[in-house]
């Protein structure tokens, strides 16, 4: 995987965040969102070994690549505007190898786990932490996933290949819708990550994309009830 940059970069000592399109696309909005509302500048792409989907799009003037990196102070972030689909372990593994010699000090990874999951006891994030990473205390000890709830895709592949190369990492896991995307469950792990980088984030607008959803899911929902010819009351029971 070659890694591209616009000049020398050194980045000793800073934290990497990255974020994928897993359930939810919590990742992906996770990371985006940051690095709008802090004003994260582009300093290089990702080209992986069997090259990137044959997309790019355009925003101010600047054609954008399916994996870039961005930067600002001691935060720099990958950001994964596509899936890697083909090769993810390769992906993985180059992108870790990349971290460890790169010398990051830590390494966040956004993401989501299913809602329906979810016990009523419990609070809203879940942590999976390589075993470099330190504890932070009793509240996060009980936060920890679940044994037998897996993680999938290239965020199990990266937050592993961590562990294998003895990399300080953690995946900071929102419960999630499944099936859609989830910008309310992106803003809980904001919310939660910002204590870990010290960086204030506004979640206002993800949290009124959620609405906005939610308002067009169940305005869908009234049309189609209707197109059926079935009443809309949220009250008839079936039998």
């Amino acid at each position: 995987m070659r890694f591209i940059f616009d000049k020398e970069e050194k980045f000793q000592g800073k934290d990497l965040l990255a974020g994928f399109h897993g359930l939810g696309r919590v990742g992906y909005l996770v990371v985006r969102h940051i690095g709008e509302e802090t004003g994260v500048k582009r300093i290089g792409i990702v080209i992986p070994e069997d090259g990137f989907p044959p997309f790019i799009s355009l925003k101010e003037r600047m054609i954008i690549f399916p994996f870039e990196i961005y930067a600002k102070e001691n935060l720099v972030s990958l950001v994964t505007h596509f899936q890697p689909y083909h090769h993810q372990h390769q992906f993985a593994e180059s992108l870790v190898d990349w971290i460890s010699e790169a010398g990051f000090r830590r390494v966040f990874l956004a993401g989501g786990v299913d809602a329906r999951l979810k016990k009523v006891s419990q609070g809203d994030i879940r942590y999976v932490p390589t075993s470099k990473y330190p504890s932070e205390g009793a509240s996060f000890e009980t936060a920890l996933l679940e044994p037998g709830l897996l993680v999938a895709g290239p965020l199990a592949l990266t937050l592993g290949f961590c562990e294998l190369r003895g990399i300080p990492a953690i995946a900071i896991l929102a419960y999630a819708d499944p099936i859609r995307p989830d910008p309310f469950a992106a803003s809980v792990v904001i919310k939660d990550l910002t204590r870990f980088i010290g960086v204030d984030v506004d979640t206002t607008r993800l949290i009124e994309d959620a609405a906005r959803i939610e308002r067009e899911l169940e305005e869908t929902r009234l049309q189609s009830q209707e197109d059926k010819g079935e009443p809309s009351d949220l009250r008839r029971t079936y039998i």
